[in-house]
């Protein structure tokens, strides 16, 4: 497994010191190939999330103190994926086994670009210690809009295996089969300056640790995170978009 970069809570450590690629002020952002992945860290759009935000409220009401800073590493790829590359996370301590605990990684566009029309194809690994998964557009003045979904053999996404999402960023509540849903009145699409990923899950002590060399025991990977705006895209060209990353 060849990693990238790694970014613990409190150092920053680049290892591969590629040219960053301009930021996609335009909203349309690619993050497949392990090339794409290294170019967005080294430009620093990958970052830690370190606050609770009202979106973590409405999904996760009253655990503020279950926030824990996340461990990131780009990869080429994990023995579960092997060929596809993504960002692994690991997050939370020997200290909370038994305790279910949140994190949260966050992608920053050089502006604020107009997501509205906006398309999004995200695909997960996550082992079936996490609950739930979520998405969220935060804008220019910290207003949110996010979608959540229950991970597991009782959930909408699989666990241990390779899980697809692909949504319109207009859409409301239960917008691909989202079980979890949350708006701020202020929010405005027009003007976003964060993508965020969260997850919640329980450290385990008996479980295997993180792929990514964290030995962290609540881990998830994200990769093939695909964002397009609709109005160059016909439908037909969506639906065979969604099938090339999956």
């Amino acid at each position: 497994m060849k990693t990238a970069t790694q970014l613990a809570p409190i150092l920053a450590v680049a290892l591969l010191l590629l040219p960053s690629v301009p930021v996609f002020a335009d909203g349309n952002i690619c993050l497949v190939t392990y090339a794409q992945f290294v170019d967005a860290w080294n430009a620093s759009q990958i970052q830690q999330v370190f606050d609770w935000n009202n979106a973590f409220e409405s999904h996760f009401p009253g655990m503020s103190a279950q926030l824990r800073a996340p461990n990131l590493a780009v990869v080429s790829e994990i023995p579960q994926t092997p060929g596809e590359a993504g960002l692994g996370m690991g997050w939370g301590r020997k200290a909370d086994d038994g305790q279910d605990i949140i994190a949260a990684c966050q992608y920053q566009f050089g502006e604020d670009p107009d997501m509205a029309g906006g398309k999004l194809n995200l695909c997960v690994l996550a082992p079936c210690q996490v609950n739930t998964i979520s998405f969220a557009m935060v804008d220019a003045d910290g207003w949110m809009k996010s979608w959540g979904w229950s991970v597991g053999a009782s959930g909408v996404l699989p666990c241990s295996t390779q899980a697809c999402v692909f949504l319109s960023l207009d859409a409301g509540a239960g917008e691909a089969g989202a079980t979890l849903f949350y708006e701020d009145a202020g929010f405005s699409i027009h003007s976003v300056l964060f993508l965020m990923f969260g997850v919640n899950g329980e450290w385990a002590d008996t479980l295997e640790p993180d792929p990514f060399g964290f030995n962290q025991h609540v881990w998830i990977y994200w990769k093939n995170i695909l964002i397009e705006e609709a109005t160059p895209v016909d439908h037909s060209t969506w639906g065979t978009l969604k099938v090339l990353f999956r």
